[in-house]
């Protein structure tokens, strides 16, 4: 299925077990507060092939695009999604560089439902005009015994915004988020709207109920003049038992120039948990580049490949 520049085009590809409901479905959920796009999975089914649904922009405009789409998925439902945000026919020049420069602005309200035993994954990739500004927030409400899964690349957008708020208000509720945010000026050549790109990465993910398990796993490669932040809490509820949680985000930084923030935070209210944490930023190793090219292996050719070993890990479970 296709939204083109905000609106959806009522092509509908994929398993016709799965209900679209327009605006109306989600008002049958309290926790639900989207006015666009609903799509429901019944209970007990098994969607077998992946629905994918493209997000394509095709006109410049300065005002903001509201897009709002929600996937519910009933007890014991099963699905995969593949979103891809993307433009065509858009070369969009901003011409002088500022703080409020867009070619277009796509501000995106994204739900996922998920009730008791439902499983849900997700892949996305953000390849938004360079000069265009991404702006989504997902809502993930997970019941007991559910699965959650997010993969995200993003590539595009002079300037990203993600941010994502996970609950898990059910017994053994799990939850998997990773990300992979590329600002390398490689792709493009001296693009400097590439090299002064933004992607700035939200999370909170809240543990509302015992034995539940949470991954956050966000990494990001900034060049040039780019810059990144990461800011995320993980909350552990009083009177729980049993959560696991981890939170990582490393980045690897090509230039000098180039600027990343980090804040991860832990908020546990309860003794039974296990937690952890970690940041890292850090640069091309250079024993590791002169090991490669002692063994004939040019400079730039040396450095690509460090870049895509850093890359696999979140690339690999993209390709699950």
């Amino acid at each position: 299925m296709k939204l083109v520049n905000g609106k959806y085009t009522g092509s509908f590809d994929c398993d016709n077990r799965i209900v679209v409901l327009g605006g109306e479905g989600a008002k049958c959920i309290p926790q639900l507060n989207t006015a666009g796009l609903t799509l429901c999975v019944p209970k007990g089914v098994v969607v077998e092939q992946p629905l994918k649904i493209t997000y394509t922009t095709t006109e410049l405009s300065k005002d903001v695009r509201d897009i709002a789409v929600a996937i519910i998925l009933e007890s014991g439902a099963r699905l995969a999604v593949s979103e891809e945000f993307n433009c065509e026919g858009i070369n969009g020049e901003v011409g002088e560089k500022s703080d409020d420069s867009y070619s277009y602005c796509n501000n995106l309200s994204l739900t996922y439902y998920l009730e008791e035993g439902a499983f849900l994954k997700v892949k996305r990739t953000q390849q938004e005009d360079l000069s265009a500004w991404h702006y989504s927030h997902s809502l993930v409400y997970q019941h007991a015994s559910s699965f959650f899964q997010l993969v995200s690349i993003n590539t595009g957008g002079s300037k990203m915004r993600d941010e994502t708020v996970n609950i898990l208000d059910g017994d053994g509720a799990e939850s998997k988020i990773y990300g992979l945010n590329v600002a390398d000026t490689s792709i493009v050549g001296a693009n400097m709207i590439k090299a002064s790109q933004r992607f700035e990465n939200v999370l909170f993910i809240d543990h509302k109920k015992s034995h539940c398990s949470s991954v956050q796993n966000i990494k990001g490669i900034y060049d040039g003049y780019s810059s990144g932040s990461f800011n995320a809490t993980i909350s552990i509820r009083e009177n729980t038992k049993g959560n696991l949680a981890s939170q990582s985000n490393k980045n690897l930084m090509l230039s000098n120039t180039a600027k990343v923030d980090m804040s991860p935070q832990l908020q546990i209210l309860s003794e039974d948990v296990k937690c952890q944490h970690g940041v890292a930023v850090g640069e091309l190793n250079e024993e590791e580049i002169f090991y490669m090219r002692a063994r004939g292996i040019p400079l730039d050719e040396a450095k690509k490949m460090q870049v895509e070993a850093f890359k696999e890990e979140i690339l690999t479970r993209f390709g699950e």
